[in-house]
C-alpha cells in the first residue's frame, strides 16, 4: 500500500522537471534567438549604410564629373594670336660734294626711302650698294644737273651698305627705314613732281589707276608691297601721257605707288 502511493507523487515530480527543464531550454532558445536576431539587424543596417555612403560618394563624384564636362562655365583656351614684330625705324641724314662712297649704313630687310637733293649742272648718279657683296641693289638716281625726289629700293637682307655718289655739285640724302603709314584711301587723286613715293591704302579688288604726265622723260609707276616686294607696273611711258589702266590689289594693306618722272603728274585711283 505504500509502494502504490509513492509511484504516483515520483511520477508528479518527474513530470515537473520535466516541465521545468523544457522551460529552461525554450528560454534559451528564446535569448539565442533574439541575439541572433540582434546580430542580423546591427549587421544589415551597418553594412546597408556603409553601402549606400559608397553609392553616395560614387553619385557625388559622377555627378561632379558630369558638372565639369557639361559646364557652361568651361571656357576654350584663349591662344595668344601671333603678331609680327615691327622693324625699328631707321632715319639717317647724309650730304656731301662730288663724288662720294658714303660711310657704311645699316639698313633692315624690306623697303627703304631716299629723299634726295643735288644742285650741280652735270651728272648726278646714286647707287645703292652692297658693302658684303660689292654688288649694285638699285640706281637710284640718274639725272643731269639740278635735282629734287623721293625714290625707292628694297634691301634684301639685313645688312651693310654705302651709297655711291656721282655728282659735281652739293647733295644731301634722307634715308628712312619704318612702317608704312597712309592717310590716302581709295578714290583719292595723289599728285607731284619728280621721282615721288606714295603709300596708298588699298583694299582687294580691281583698282582702276588714271594718270597724266606732262614731262619730256619717263614716266614710270609700280606698286610695291609693304614689304618690299614689287607689285604690279603700272606705267612705262615717255614724254606726256593721259591714260588709264586696271590692275588686282590681293589683300588690304598699304602700298607703295613709287613714281619715276621728270615733269608734273597725277594720280587718279578708283
Amino acid at each position: 500500500m505504500d509502494n502504490s502511493k509513492d509511484k504516483p507523487k515520483k511520477s508528479q515530480s518527474s513530470i515537473i522537471e520535466y516541465f521545468g527543464g523544457l522551460k529552461q531550454f525554450l528560454l534559451l532558445v528564446v535569448i539565442v534567438s533574439g541575439f541572433l536576431t540582434f546580430a542580423c539587424c546591427f549587421s544589415f543596417f551597418y553594412f546597408s549604410d556603409l553601402g549606400d555612403g559608397n553609392n553616395s560618394n560614387g553619385a557625388e563624384q559622377e555627378q561632379t564629373e558630369k558638372k565639369e564636362i557639361n559646364s557652361s562655365e568651361i571656357q576654350p583656351t584663349k591662344l595668344p594670336i601671333p603678331t609680327s614684330t615691327p622693324r625699328p625705324e631707321i632715319h639717317i641724314s647724309l650730304s656731301g660734294q662730288g663724288d662720294d662712297a658714303t660711310n657704311i649704313i645699316d639698313l633692315n630687310e624690306g623697303a627703304v626711302t631716299f629723299e634726295m637733293t643735288h644742285n650741280g649742272s652735270s651728272n648726278f648718279i646714286v647707287k645703292l650698294i652692297n658693302k658684303e657683296t660689292g654688288s649694285t641693289i638699285e640706281l637710284l638716281v640718274n639725272e643731269i644737273g639740278s635735282y629734287k625726289g623721293t625714290t625707292f629700293a628694297v634691301a634684301p637682307s639685313t645688312g651693310k651698305y654705302l651709297l655711291q655718289f656721282e655728282a659735281d655739285g652739293n647733295w644731301t640724302s634722307n634715308i628712312k627705314q619704318s612702317e608704312p603709314i597712309a592717310t590716302n584711301t581709295v578714290p583719292h587723286t595723289i599728285s607731284g613732281k619728280g621721282d615721288s613715293v606714295m603709300p596708298v591704302f588699298l583694299s582687294e579688288g580691281l583698282l582702276i589707276v588714271k594718270a597724266k604726265h606732262t614731262g619730256s622723260s619717263n614716266f614710270i609707276v609700280k606698286t610695291y608691297h609693304p614689304d618690299g616686294r614689287s607689285g604690279t607696273l603700272v606705267f612705262n611711258e615717255i614724254g606726256q601721257y593721259e591714260g588709264s589702266k586696271s590692275i588686282s590689289i590681293r589683300g588690304e594693306k598699304v602700298y607703295y605707288f613709287v613714281i619715276s618722272a621728270d615733269g608734273d603728274w597725277n594720280i587718279t585711283l578708283e
